[in-house]
Order: C-alpha cells, then sequence, then structure tokens
C-alpha cells in the first residue's frame, strides 16, 4: 500500500542511476520539419517507447503534430508535420533553406513534404446553455 510522507529529501540519488538525470534534448532541431533518426545511447538513454512518449508528450505542449516510428534496431524516427495528414507513405524532408525560408516568411512552416500547409477556415462552434435546475428534497 503507498505511503504519504511528510518529506522527502530530493537530492537523494536513486541506486539504479549513480547520477540524477537532466537531460536536454535538442527540440527546436529535432522538430523543425526534417525526418531525423534518432539513436539510442548516442541521441537519447533509456527505452525507445519513453522517448516517442516524451516526443509525443513535447509535440502536444508546442501545439504541433508529429510522426514517430520505432525501427526494428530500436532507433526512434521524428518528423514534425503540418496539417491532418493521416495517410501513411513515405514523406520526403525538407531542405534546411526551405524550412528557413518558411520562417522568414511569416508564419508557416513547411510541411513534412516540403509544400506550405493549407489555410484551414471553421465555423464557430455553437453551444447549447444549461439551465440549472435546483432539487430539493
Amino acid at each position: 500500500m503507498a505511503t504519504i510522507l511528510k518529506q522527502f529529501d530530493w537530492t537523494y540519488v536513486s541506486r539504479n542511476s549513480a547520477v540524477p538525470r537532466s537531460r536536454a534534448y535538442p527540440w527546436n532541431e529535432w522538430l523543425d520539419g526534417r525526418i531525423w533518426q534518432l539513436e539510442p545511447g548516442t541521441d537519447f538513454d533509456g527505452p525507445p517507447v519513453s522517448l516517442e512518449r516524451v516526443i509525443r508528450t513535447t509535440a502536444n505542449r508546442r501545439g504541433i503534430k508529429v510522426r514517430v516510428r520505432i525501427t526494428d534496431e530500436g532507433n526512434v524516427i521524428v518528423q514534425k508535420h503540418e496539417g491532418d495528414v493521416t495517410e501513411r507513405g513515405i514523406t520526403k524532408s525538407p531542405s534546411l533553406r526551405s524550412i528557413k525560408a518558411a520562417r522568414e516568411d511569416g508564419a508557416a512552416t513547411v510541411n513534412g513534404n516540403g509544400s506550405k500547409p493549407a489555410v484551414k477556415t471553421s465555423a464557430p462552434v455553437k453551444t447549447a446553455k444549461r439551465k440549472i435546475v435546483k432539487v430539493t428534497a
């Protein structure tokens, strides 16, 4: 059963790791639209599925969409993309020049296939008002 502690010294290092983990990943590079292959032991420590979760969480916090795959060798492949691309297929990594040009143009970043995202407009969503009824017994 779980126990509630009154205090804990967080400077304590787990016996499973001699050094506390504090790894900062180069998110601006990895999520720039190009296709990145991340190798275990070189680019990240731990299981690839853990990095996949970290990538998806980071992308969600930044409000961007990503494609993530884990290869049979344990490499993690990641690419930022725009739009509602759901089909599976082969994509090309945009050039660094086209990424920089898109940033200079203003807003739009480039899709994974090198094209700019389509402008999407949507109608405002109507919400129903709820009436609160007080019930007395």
